[in-house]
């Protein structure tokens, strides 16, 4: 508990840091639009942005990868089923009275 709170307390304290040294205003030219703004706040919007896109990215990445899963699956009980069917059938022949050649 107690590194938590120094961990904590130090995070705040890079934050401020790095908040006060980038205070600076820049302008920004994006199209035909051109806008001034704080530097640490342009930062954390782009941040933002990136983590956005690639959350959007990963979430597709994953609905391909779970629909490849399903498929999988589906194949496995297929052939679950196929070697069930072929073992039932190995043990009936087994089973089955043995008739005399003579």
């Amino acid at each position: 508990m107690r590194w938590k709170l120094i961990g904590l307390i130090l995070f705040a304290v890079l934050v401020a840091a790095f908040t006060l040294s980038n205070s600076r205003l820049v302008e920004v030219n994006f199209l035909f639009v051109s806008v001034q703004m704080n530097l640490v706040l342009l930062m954390l919007i782009t941040l933002l942005l990136g983590m956005c896109l690639m959350a959007i990215l990963w979430s597709i990445r994953a609905w391909k990868w779970r629909g490849e899963m399903n498929r999988l699956r589906q194949q496995v009980a297929e052939l679950t089923e196929q070697a069930n069917v072929k073992r039932d059938e190995h043990v009936d022949e087994a089973k089955s009275p043995m008739s005399d050649p003579m």
